[in-house]
């Protein structure tokens, strides 16, 4: 590998030998090499670098580049470039770049002997890895959370992966380095196929490596873990706020292979009181796997099923592949061909390869033209009641050869490195530098066609690929896993490392795609897949059935009472989706993100923060029923016992197959309601307020919409800010007033203060309450009040002994 990557050819960068003004920046030349640098934001520095020239200034990822002048010094040795943050120091001899902070810390430096340089049209980037770094993000990655001492590959593909397969489904070309407490990034961005080398090759170097169109990178400042996530979604966009719906429970299995199937589901649902959204509809809802098109023997009547199961509470989802049938009696492939929207050969015919159809052809998103004749084809879909689209196989997957019969596939020859061209303003660009960007763009188009046929609602997309920015298009699931309890252990660093890198909804396959899953550990799984930002059961075909009665009574009661709890905590995680809508701030997060200061919470891979104040501990281990569980400095509350605990401290929990391990962070508000069989089942009548007080201040919001319309774009939505602090034994309990014009429907407010003290006396908004108006659980130390929720400020001061 270390040849591939620098061969003879390789050639770092020499002298800087002439420093000019650019555009908002700095050129610089060395030899035939020229380098550029921006300032971004005060915050945010842009490196571009190629041979001869730049590279394009193109992106899919970034979709506006703000910048702001450079303070420029020279002196004879170096050249310093800086922000109010950041100062860049240009070595002349060589040309070399290292960056400061404001207080002269270092942040990263180029490595002295590689540097950045050119082999061919392949660049790469070389820094020195110091020895306390560690590394995260690089979107979806197999292996631990820290990806020190790993290779890597980005190049969108599909395989059924195990726990160290490479590369895998979706490419982030971004880099979280965390050292001391601090953190900072940087993005590559260029879609084309690329390399990272963490400290693999050489321990005190890490590297990347891009095969084509020039070096782009963007270095982003923290120092909190937070900070620079907040900034590179600034660069890359954030998620929308989802419809309230897709954030239930989804169903599906590869395939419920027609009408009467989707009816028995949903009825099953409903009869076990097994709380879901959403169902969805595999290959087998398409005649002969042409896209767009029913199957009108599996499914006569779409719109009547949709409709039906509407009055249920479920939304249908499709599956939709970007290979169109070659078939010239099929409409969408004769209007693409008619028209030359799909991918060509270099002989500039077009290209053709086998997918489920058999030989099909593939739309060239990378065309504005036709990602405009894609959302068309979506009006079949919207009109049919279909409420989200689920692309799939858009790495793109295709092959050459297989073998078929009946239901069953075998792929001879997957084709990984497809020759295919695009065409970009009319010239033709390889497969090679636009195969990471082709889901996004797929996604671009899915998304279009929803809004433009439903505009007046939030569309729901789920994508199997992904660049940067797909964040801001649709959600993403974790691809082909499989029904070991290793893939539900991988879930986490995959999940993770996922957010780190901008992208918040996503979730794994309950129970894995691949195999038969057991008893045990569908429970385990979906215990934890309650709590993914997007939470979906599925399996592949002739596999066994994992819908969550599947296996036995007792199991299908921990599937109902976990997506129970999940539905009553909806309040919580639509209020954590709303602050990663506006923040870019992940659902799903590593300790060190919330603890940056403690070094042993950057070593922990196998629990999980829910936002700010819930930590998972899951069994990931079969056979297992109980297990160590670190807790980070502060107070920590057990959530099944009560039982309190002071941070940082390592402790041992029993966990019997009912028990996943779940405990509340002090200073938290978890906002929950009535139990629901969907989302909207009807409106909230109560509003719980579950207060862990914390040591000194803190505050929770909760954020409400009506969680479908477009509305909030326009303020359309409400905020109530919930303060608690400690006076002495006192605790001090303040629901401010009701920020927004959107009026919830009349409602209670519960509120229940676990582990005030000892209670003396309560008050409600200078009231002193008597024993009636207010319930002391002294064996459990939880206090009860509820009141109306009138939108006005209310105080609440119990008083302790």
């Amino acid at each position: 590998m270390a040849r591939k990557w620098f061969g003879p050819g390789y050639t770092p960068l020499g002298d800087l030998e002439r420093v000019e003004p650019a555009p908002a920046g700095v050129r610089l030349s060395a030899g035939a090499a020229v380098v550029e640098v921006q300032a971004r934001s005060e915050h945010v520095l842009r490196v571009r670098a190629g041979k001869g020239e730049l590279p394009a200034d193109r992106s899919f990822a970034v979709e506006r580049i703000a910048t702001i002048p450079l303070t420029v010094k020279e002196m004879a040795d170096t050249l310093e470039l800086s922000t109010p943050r950041l100062t860049l120091v240009v070595k002349r001899r060589p040309l070399r770049l290292t960056v400061f902070d404001r207080q002269g810390e270092l942040l990263c430096r180029d490595d002295p002997e590689r540097g950045m340089g050119f082999e061919g049209e392949r660049a790469c980037v070389s820094k020195s890895a110091l020895k306390d770094e560690r590394y995260f993000g690089f979107g979806e990655k197999t292996r631990g959370l820290n990806k020190r001492g790993v290779r890597m590959t980005n190049w969108n593909t599909d395989m059924p992966y195990t726990r160290t397969m490479d590369p895998m489904y979706a490419t982030i070309p971004w880099v979280l380095v965390f050292r001391s407490g601090r953190a900072f990034g940087l993005f590559f961005d260029n879609p084309a196929r690329s390399h990272f080398d963490m400290a693999k090759a050489n321990p005190s170097v890490w590297t990347y490596l891009v095969e084509a169109g020039g070096i782009n990178y963007y270095l982003i400042e923290g120092p909190e873990p937070a900070a620079v996530v907040e900034r590179l979604t600034e660069l890359t966009g954030r998620l929308p706020m989802p419809p309230r719906w897709s954030l239930g429970h989804h169903q599906s299995r590869w395939s419920y292979g027609n009408e009467a199937k989707v009816r028995e589901i949903g009825s099953t649902l409903r009869a076990k009181d097994i709380p879901t959204d959403v169902i969805h509809l595999d290959i087998h809802w398409m005649r002969g796997f042409r896209v767009f098109d029913f199957n009108s023997k599996r499914f006569p009547d779409p719109q009547a099923l949709a409709e039906d199961l509407g009055r249920q509470g479920f939304r249908l989802v499709t599956i939709i592949d970007p290979g169109v049938k070659v078939d010239p009696d099929f409409k969408v492939y004769r209007e693409g061909h008619e028209k030359k929207f799909f991918c060509e050969k270099e002989s500039a015919s077009e290209f053709q390869a086998k997918v489920w159809p058999g030989w099909s052809a593939f739309p060239d998103f990378v065309r504005p033209e036709v990602r405009d004749w894609w959302a068309e084809q979506h009006r079949v879909l919207v009109e049919a009641g279909i409420s989200g689209v689920w692309n799939d196989m858009n790495d793109p997957s295709c092959w050459d050869l297989d073998l078929r019969a009946g239901s069953a596939m075998l792929v001879l020859h997957p084709l990984r490195h497809p020759r295919m061209l695009h065409r970009e303003n009319g010239r033709p660009v390889r497969h090679l530098e636009r195969r990471n960007a082709y889901g996004h763009l797929m996604c671009q188009a899915t998304r279009q066609g929803l809004q433009k046929f439903r505009p007046s609602e939030r569309p729901f997309v789920l994508t199997r690929s992904a660049y940067a920015g797909t964040q801001r298009l649709a959600a993403l699931w974790t691809g082909d896993n499989s029904s070991t309890f290793a893939h539900l252990a991988l879930s986490l660093p995959m999940i993770l490392n996922l957010g780190l890198s901008g992208m918040a909804f996503v979730g794994a396959d309950i129970g894995g795609f691949m195999w038969n899953c057991t008893p045990e550990l569908y429970a385990r799984w979906i215990q934890l897949g309650a709590f993914y930002p997007f939470c979906r059961t599925h399996c592949a075909i002739l596999m066994r059935a994992q819908e969550p009665w599947s296996f036995g009574p007792r199991v299908e009661a921990i599937a109902r009472d976990y997506l129970k709890l999940r539905y009553r905590l909806m309040p919580t995680l639509y209020s954590l989706f709303r602050e990663s809508h506006e923040t870019g701030r992940p659902i799903w997060r590593p300790l060190f993100f919330e603890f940056p200061a403690d070094p042993v919470a950057a070593e922990v891979e196998d629990e999980v923060m829910v936002g700010s104040h819930l930590l998972l501990a899951p069994i990931l281990k079969k056979g297992r029923s109980s297990r160590n569980v670190y807790l980070p400095p502060g107070e920590w509350t057990d959530f099944w016992s009560g039982e309190r605990f002071n941070g940082p401290m390592t402790i041992w929990r029993e966990a019997p197959l009912e028990l996943m391990p779940i405990y509340v962070r002090a200073g938290a508000v978890l906002f929950s309601q009535p139990e629901m069989a969907y989302l909207d089942q009807r409106p909230a009548d109560r509003i719980t307020l579950d207060c862990y007080p914390p040591a000194q201040e803190s505050q929770a919001v909760l954020y409400e919409d009506d969680g479908i319309s477009l509305e909030f774009e326009q303020g359309v939505w409400s905020k109530t800010a919930v303060r608690q602090h400690q006076d002495g034994r006192d605790l001090h309990l303040e629901i401010l007033s009701r920020l927004g014009p959107f009026a919830p429907p009349p409602r209670a407010f519960e509120v229940r203060v676990h582990h005030p003290g000892q209670v003396k006396a309560v008050n409600l908004d200078g009231k002193v309450l008597s024993a009636p108006d207010y319930a002391w659980d002294e064996k459990a130390q939880v206090l009860r009040l509820e009141f109306p929720d009138d939108g006005q400020a209310r105080q609440v001061r119990v008083e302790c002994e």
